[in-house]
């Protein structure tokens, strides 16, 4: 048997590399959760079919693509913060959301809130107020509130 040239061992190894570069890739399976339904985040531009703000109300805890959390409220006997959210349609068409909030707090405190909404007409307001606590059983001392954060709004098309 005879040796193979460097010349046509390299010529071998450009050529598969070239291949490999030049063909198309493999194409993925989509993962079946994200197929299950058509999700898009709202714009986040004003719209004159969004609610105006109140002057007078007090400044949210935390705000994300329109949706506004009010300061926790403590509730002594559940160890628990009522939370209000309000869920407005800034768009042109009804919609349906899912907003997922996170209560941070001192030594691990941490509670998560996830509303949904039936369908909203555009310029309507879905408002309410919901309890949150740590299901491990972490309390927030008397005096401390936590932090509040919008981490996920999801809109669908019903």
């Amino acid at each position: 048997m005879k040796p193979i040239s460097r010349t046509a061992l390299a010529f071998t190894a450009c050529a598969l590399t070239l291949t490999a570069c030049t063909s198309p890739p493999a194409k993925r399976e989509a993962h079946p959760v994200a197929t299950a339904t058509k999700t898009s985040a709202p714009t986040s531009r004003p719209s004159p079919h969004c609610p105006p703000k109140n002057p007078k109300a007090p400044a949210p805890a935390a705000e994300k693509d329109g949706v506004r959390v009010a300061n926790p409220v403590r509730q002594k006997d559940t160890n628990g913060f009522l939370v209000g959210v309000d869920v407005p349609n800034c768009g042109q068409k009804p919609a349906q959301y899912e907003v997922n909030v996170r209560l941070i707090g001192p030594r691990g405190y941490l509670a998560f809130l996830q509303v949904r909404t039936d369908t909203v007409q555009p310029g309507q307001t879905v408002s309410g107020v919901y309890m949150a606590r740590d299901e491990g059983g972490t309390s927030v001392e008397e005096g401390d509130t936590p932090h509040v954060v919008i981490y996920n709004v999801i809109t669908e098309k019903p």
